[in-house]
């Protein structure tokens, strides 16, 4: 799949922005983050909001593990960090391993205790 132009990709934001009902979640969600960057506790409290509107039929069996997740912040805050410097014009194919990571560990982290138990993987 090619990158998408621009205008192209401003198209896509604001045909997401027309249909997406949920949009209200991720402002807050994103307001949290913003609020709480640097205190893992409450910024895995911010993300959470977004999980668990965005993923509702999902963890209505149990919600994320946020401790475990609190303690992939904490652990991958330099990655993290130096991501949110940058501006995502700027990502490039050598940055597709260390968020794929990211998002891998963010999945097995964010779990409920249940799903561990079963050996059920997080959407």
């Amino acid at each position: 799949m090619d990158e998408p132009t621009p205008s192209q990709f401003r198209a896509g934001v604001m045909a997401f922005r027309q249909r997406e009902s949920r949009d209200a979640m991720y402002r807050v969600a994103t307001f949290l983050v913003k609020h709480f960057w640097g205190q893992a506790r409450e910024l895995a409290d911010g993300i959470g909001v977004l999980l668990l509107t965005w993923n509702q039929a999902h963890y209505r069996y149990g919600p994320p593990d946020f401790e475990r997740f609190e303690r992939l912040l904490i652990a991958e805050a330099a990655t993290l960090q130096s991501l949110r410097d940058r501006h995502i014009s700027t990502f490039l194919t050598a940055d597709i391993q260390t968020t794929e990571a990211l998002f891998s560990s963010r999945l097995r982290r964010s779990r409920s205790r249940k799903e561990r138990a079963k050996g059920v993987r997080a959407p």
